[in-house]
């Protein structure tokens, strides 16, 4: 029998440091960045493993770019001592 879960995902990023070097544009410098998402996750657990897919929409983004995030991975249940 599979276990479905399903709940709202987020996150949040801040720039810690300055934008430095002189690779980056002179505007550019000295500026830090952030940026919040939030969406929906589903997630199935069986007796084979886990999947779970999730969507985030960026916003809030200061001197970043926003988008939208689509996520999945599968993680299956793997016994090496079955013979």
């Amino acid at each position: 029998m599979a276990q479905l879960d399903v709940g709202v995902v987020g996150y949040g990023q801040w720039q810690v440091t300055d934008n430095t070097g002189s690779d980056i544009p002179i505007p550019l410098r000295g500026i830090r960045s952030n940026i919040f998402a939030v969406g929906p996750e589903i997630a199935a657990t069986t007796k084979f493993g886990r999947f779970f897919a999730r969507y985030e929409f960026e916003f809030g983004g200061q001197d970043s770019p926003r988008g939208q995030v689509f996520l999945f991975g599968l993680a299956l249940l793997v016994d090496p001592f079955k013979h």
